[in-house]
């Protein structure tokens, strides 16, 4: 297994049936340093320390070109809210990644960033990006639904998507936006644009005959499952810790305290799930 961890947030990871081969396969200025539990904390520069975090590795803002080319293994990624951009080919070919949220605070997304993930099916782009680099997520076969957070969408190519991911997955965008995309050069493309996010309510465990049924109410989030023991995390859009608890006799329970409808990205074993609280 291995495990990489960007700005306290966290990225998961290889399969033992699907290792990675190229992990940090360009590390750029020495952004990434070995532990024995893989390769962990994305800092500022070679062997950089902060001198305000007790001497723990600086906060990523950028991820680099080719930063995990060709890792196959790579399962998902969560990415911290101090990234600012993704290079080119950042995650180009990594295969195995499903689900990929872009926090508000990247602003642009290089050439090819994510080309050929063809297992990716699902990825939420932030607001704040004013960019997104030709054939970005070009080749991503599996892509059902696109998040988009803009409300003035960036100018994309033609190739952005691939034409069946235009024909057939779902552009989510934010309210009272859904014209101005269908006025936009190639966001025109998707043939299936709603207005507002998709709610999320369950997961399959890392088990897949194993279901795992997520709810939440008033604050509480409720995680049931028929793994006894196994690890439930939550997370804020942006990396924080909301809390962690194990499931004991059949569920666990986390204290949220956010607001109604605040998506937070809820961690079950080794799967990531967006549920709104």
């Amino acid at each position: 297994m291995v495990s990489l961890t960007v700005n306290n947030s966290f990225i998961v990871s290889a399969s033992k049936s699907r290792p990675a081969t190229r992990v940090l396969w360009e590390c750029h200025e020495g952004l990434a340093r070995k532990s024995d539990e893989g390769v962990v904390g994305m800092s500022r520069g070679p062997r950089e320390k902060s001198r305000k975090n007790g001497g723990k590795p600086g906060s990523a803002t950028s991820i680099g070109n080719w930063a995990f080319y060709g890792c196959e293994g790579l399962s998902s990624v969560f990415i911290g809210g101090s990234v600012e951009s993704i290079g080119d080919e950042a995650f180009s070919g990594c295969t195995g990644l499903t689900s990929v949220r872009i926090p508000n605070s990247v602003t642009s997304i290089g050439n090819s960033a994510f080309y050929e993930c063809s297992g990716l099916a699902s990825v939420t782009i932030g607001n704040s990006v004013e960019s997104i680099g030709d054939d970005a997520f070009s080749n991503c076969f599996s892509l059902t639904s696109v998040i988009s957070g803009m409300e003035s969408p960036c100018t994309i190519n033609r190739f952005c998507f691939i034409q069946d991911v235009y024909d057939k997955a779902t552009l989510y965008v934010p309210q009272e936006t859904a014209q101005t995309y269908r006025g936009t050069d190639y966001w025109s493309q998707f043939k299936n644009i709603e207005e507002g996010e998709p709610a999320v309510t369950s997961v399959k465990a890392a088990t897949e005959s194993v279901p795992v049924l997520i709810s939440s109410r008033d604050g509480m989030l409720t995680v049931k499952s028929e793994l006894e023991g196994q690890s439930v995390a939550v997370y804020t859009v942006d990396g924080k810790v909301l809390g962690s608890a194990k499931v004991k006799g059949g569920q666990a329970v986390i204290a949220t305290n956010q607001p109604r409808g605040t998506i937070v990205v809820v961690k079950v074993g080794e799967r990531i799930v967006l549920v709104k609280s």
